[in-house]
């Protein structure tokens, strides 16, 4: 994982701060399966009317700072729904964080949808540190296209 590190003159920040490399990313998510189970999170977290699609994706994740320069980071999802993703991420954010994840779909289209942090809650056992994040989009999308078909996906991402 790389350092964090200070805006530079310019205000630009490095994007990847808080990246998990791919190692790193898949000892996170198996330590996550083995807090969570395969595909839910706590009950209290989300919607349980909507239904989650497999999407391991690397993902553009924007976070608003208020009046600082916006971190930028790159995450890699677990799920996603019409109305919110699921990410692992090597930082913690703070709930109702406004935000904008940009996904790539099957086809190689993107989407950029915007929203806030629902819920963060620690992996155990990972070192460095890890973080699943729920997003929760201000408006629904259509998640289908974002959907893995390949029941494998995490293992080969």
């Amino acid at each position: 994982m790389t350092k964090p590190t200070k805006p530079s003159a310019t205000g630009a920040l490095n994007t990847l701060r808080h990246s998990l490399s791919a190692d790193e990313w898949r000892e996170a998510l198996q330590s996550a399966k083995d807090q969570h189970g395969q595909a839910t999170a706590p009950s209290d977290q989300r919607a349980t009317d909507q239904t989650r699609h497999p999407a391991v994706r690397r993902c553009l994740l924007r976070i608003d700072r208020g009046d600082a320069a916006p971190g930028i980071y790159i995450v890699r999802s677990r799920n996603i729904s019409d109305g919110g993703i699921r990410i692992i991420h090597g930082g913690p954010i703070k709930a109702e964080t406004v935000c904008c994840v940009i996904i790539e779909s099957t086809a190689g289209q993107s989407l950029a949808a915007g929203g806030c942090i629902a819920w963060c809650n620690p992996v155990k056992n990972t070192d460095p540190p890890a973080y699943e994040l729920g997003i929760r989009f201000y408006g629904l999308i259509d998640a289908s296209p974002f959907a893995d078909r390949d029941q494998n996906a995490e293992e080969a991402a």
